[in-house]
């Protein structure tokens, strides 16, 4: 029997419905044989071809007069499927995924879109709008005269790309949270001693913080939330977060009857997410959504001449956020942040040298608080009352 390799431009010679196929889901994919009619192959030798192997003529004689599946997952360099039986759900995915180039095939059961991806995958399931296909097999060609119609609508061979890469429904992207997490941080709860499970706090605070749109800012020492619908981020306390927390965890308990999910909102648990939360759910706030940047360039200006106390410095900043209906931070988490930044600028440090009132007081030298007219550009420093009629008169 000849097992020479397989070579490509045999394909049209001797099957064109192989060609078609292979020229559509690309050579780095496994095609089984399937009974004529039927939806599964007659027996799990399939369950161990790899792709050389499907290269060789005695596998590509079983293709020419049978049915053909195409074969999802490692062997077809991690091929994987999405079937939508309804066009609403369809045509929203694309409208999502608009720049990626998918293959689309006509299939009885509805359209599916192909993917070859790289780094993580979910298991096969089905999702709130569609079915996730990631191992297993797809029948992609009926052979039979009168038999089912299957076609490809969009020939493009599947585009190589990360799971994380593709946009989907905010029902599906809830539903496949926890599986993205677990395979960055492990399992919601690992087995104990005592036979009960412990928690999984990087799990939990990362898992919380995607789904509830929060990031921790080092340079702020803050945590933020984007609003929902919308890209606005806003501070949040600590004691914001712990709220959120524990109202998030006592509507999972209640929607999925996690038996011990409570655990997490006890004192110990709560003080556990808050650490995990600065380490999981690091991250940087658009320019045009950091106020502490957006504070800097407009409001603080380096000045030789010119010298500003921490207290007049956060009351300035206090008026701007309210003129601009900003969440301000607290006052002192504001002197935590505002030295680091105020050096990493202007190379200015914090000194007790200025005088106010005939008092010593905390602050920086070389800096101003600078406030440009829309008419004219004149500046002002230090002087908190012309602060607050500048805000208050735009």
């Amino acid at each position: 029997m000849n097992t020479r390799p397989f070579i490509e431009n045999s394909i049209m010679e001797l099957d064109p419905v192989l060609d078609k196929l292979y020229r559509s889901f690309g050579l780095s994919t496994v095609f089984i044989p399937l009974p004529l009619g039927q939806q599964a192959p007659a027996n799990d030798k399939w369950r161990d071809l790899s792709l050389e192997r499907s290269r060789l003529s005695a596998h590509l004689n079983l293709l020419w007069n049978s049915d053909i599946a195409a074969l999802c997952g490692r062997a077809s360099f991690n091929l994987c499927g999405i079937r939508f039986t309804d066009e609403s759900a369809l045509a929203e995915f694309r409208q999502l995924n608009s720049e990626l180039k998918l293959l689309a095939t006509q299939h009885p059961d509805g359209v599916w879109l192909w993917f070859r991806i790289t780094g993580f995958v979910p298991k096969t399931q089905w999702l709130p709008d569609c079915f996730w296909q990631s191992d297993g097999f797809v029948k992609v060609h009926d052979r039979r005269p009168q038999g089912e119609e299957y076609g490809v609508l969009e020939s493009v061979e599947p585009e190589l790309t990360s799971f994380a890469s593709i946009c989907w429904s905010k029902a599906t992207t809830e539903w496949l949270l926890p599986e993205i997490v677990a395979s960055d941080y492990g399992n919601s709860f690992e087995p104990a001693e005592n036979g009960a499970p412990r928690p999984n706090y990087a799990f939990w605070s990362k898992y919380f913080a995607l789904a509830n749109g929060i990031c921790y800012v080092p340079n702020h020492k803050s945590f933020y939330r984007r609003e929902p619908g919308g890209n606005d981020w806003n501070y949040l306390s600590q004691e914001r977060v712990q709220d959120l927390f524990i109202r998030w965890i006592m509507q999972l308990k209640k929607s999925k009857g996690h038996e011990f999910i409570t655990v997490l909102a006890q004192p110990y648990g709560l003080k556990r997410i808050l650490e995990s939360l600065r380490v999981v759910a690091i991250g940087e706030l658009p320019p045009e959504q950091d106020v502490m940047v957006q504070f800097l360039d407009e409001c603080v200006t380096a000045d030789a001449d010119s010298n500003a106390t921490t207290e007049e410095l956060f009351t300035v900043f206090a008026t701007f956020c309210a003129s601009r209906e900003l969440a301000p931070m607290p006052k002192p988490i504001f002197w935590r942040v505002i030295g680091p930044l105020l050096n990493e600028r202007f190379g200015v440090r914090n000194c007790h040298c200025l005088i106010r009132d005939g008092a010593w007081r905390r602050g920086y030298n070389g800096v101003g608080v600078a406030f440009l007219s829309a008419r004219t550009k004149r500046t002002t420093r230090t002087t908190v009352e012309v602060a607050n009629n500048h805000f208050s008169a735009a």
